[in-house]
């Protein structure tokens, strides 16, 4: 995904959609290698709401090196080198988006493990 296409599905996305990583460099290359995955990090979308201006953004929860923290997504999309894939949530589960956002707010400021 880049940025233009973020755009285009911004609104799509909800709390509870996943979006996976795939970070093109030597450190995202070693984690796919020894995971044997075809991505190396994955985010947790969450909305905020309630505030004027914040509606419309889309932000995640994911792990860095000093913990669980909320980032812009569209910034992050805008500074990645790689793709990025969405991953919605299967639908019959929606009425358990706002337990999943709860809960992910919860995680902030865990330390890394």
């Amino acid at each position: 995904m880049d940025i233009t296409n973020y755009y285009g599905c911004r609104d799509s996305l909800k709390t509870g959609d996943v979006i996976q990583w795939k970070t093109y460099g030597l450190i995202g290359w070693l984690i796919r290698r020894f995971t044997k995955g075809n991505v190396n990090h994955t985010s947790l979308i969450v909305e905020v709401g309630g505030y004027e201006g914040l509606r419309e953004r889309k932000f995640m929860l994911e792990a860095q090196g000093h913990g669980i923290v909320l980032t812009s997504l569209s910034r992050r999309i805008s500074e990645h080198k790689g793709e990025a894939y969405v991953l919605p949530l299967k639908n019959e589960f929606d009425d358990k988006r706002v337990n999943v956002g709860n809960w992910a707010f919860q995680q902030v400021g865990i330390k890394y493990d």
